[in-house]
Formats: structure tokens, C-alpha cells, sequence
């Protein structure tokens, strides 16, 4: 009995290692401001989050952080990542907007936001350990929202098989 009950928290601790994920929500940028600076805040998971030419008056699915010729990035993000997910989309007016994504400074993958909100996943990353993040919206002068990025650990450990 007692080995069964370890045997199942054991596993159920796993799982969740295996799965956890990080989120930001944006809940916490500055306060409402449609000027277009740099911004820091903490974010969800007590981690600091910068973004550059960014406005904070915008919402999506709540706040939201809006850039403009910028990005939005976090450093040092524990227990590494493998897929990522985040909803974007272009405000106010011109076409062909597109957001890169970088993990470590290597390009993971692209958006192409429009004028209806939308959710970009990247799967398959598999980048172990701490990393860095920075989503960048790379067409002059467009101004994307973006809310709700989530990520999955890629805490690839491996384990001693129980006795």
C-alpha cells in the first residue's frame, strides 16, 4: 500500500515537472499610456519583461503590450522551453505585419498578424535550460498587440527508476 502510494506521487510530481509552463499575461505592464517608450515590468512568473517602443493603453483577451518598431523579450527564463504560444494582432491601420520570434537570439519561427486576433503555437523546440525570448515586430511603422504568451518547460531530466 505504501509503495503504491509513493509510486503514484512520484509520478504525479513528474508529470507536472514534465509539463509545467510559464505564462505572461501582461496584466502587470505600466499603467495605460499611448506613448510609444520602453517598458519594464515583473511579470506573472516574477520575471522581468522589457518591451521597446511599446504602448500600454491596448487590449487583446486583457492587456496588452503594443509594439511598434520593437520587441518584447524576457531573459533568463528557467527550465527550458519547448513550444511556445501567444496571441497577436495588428492595430490601426497598414497590411503585411510580421512578428519574428527568437529564442537565444536564433530565429524559431514567425507570426503574420492581421487585423483579427489570432494565436501563433511553435512546437518542437526543444531548448533545455535557462533561455532568452524576445518576440520582434519587424515591418516599419505597423503597430502589433500582442497577449497571453505561454510556454511549455522542456525539462528534459532523466530519472532512476523507482524501487
Amino acid at each position: 500500500m505504501v509503495k503504491k502510494l509513493f509510486l503514484s506521487l512520484f509520478l504525479t510530481g513528474l508529470i507536472s515537472i514534465s509539463f509545467s509552463q510559464g505564462t505572461e499575461s501582461f496584466t502587470n505592464i505600466p499603467a495605460s499610456n499611448g506613448s510609444y517608450l520602453t517598458r519594464n515590468w515583473t511579470g506573472d512568473n516574477a520575471l522581468p519583461w522589457s518591451a521597446t517602443d511599446a504602448r500600454t493603453d491596448l487590449t487583446l483577451n486583457g492587456r496588452a503590450i503594443l509594439i511598434r518598431n520593437g520587441s518584447v523579450f524576457c531573459n533568463n527564463i528557467p527550465n527550458g522551453i519547448s513550444s511556445l504560444t501567444f496571441t497577436h494582432q495588428q492595430n490601426f491601420t497598414g497590411a503585411g505585419a510580421v512578428l519574428e520570434v527568437y529564442i537565444n537570439n536564433v530565429l524559431i519561427g514567425s507570426a503574420n498578424p492581421t487585423t483579427t486576433s489570432a494565436t501563433t503555437t511553435l512546437s518542437s523546440l526543444n531548448v533545455p535550460g535557462t533561455f532568452n525570448l524576445e518576440i520582434r515586430q519587424i515591418t516599419a511603422g505597423l503597430r502589433i498587440a500582442v497577449d497571453d504568451v505561454t510556454w511549455v518547460s522542456n525539462n528534459i531530466t532523466p530519472c532512476a527508476e523507482p524501487t
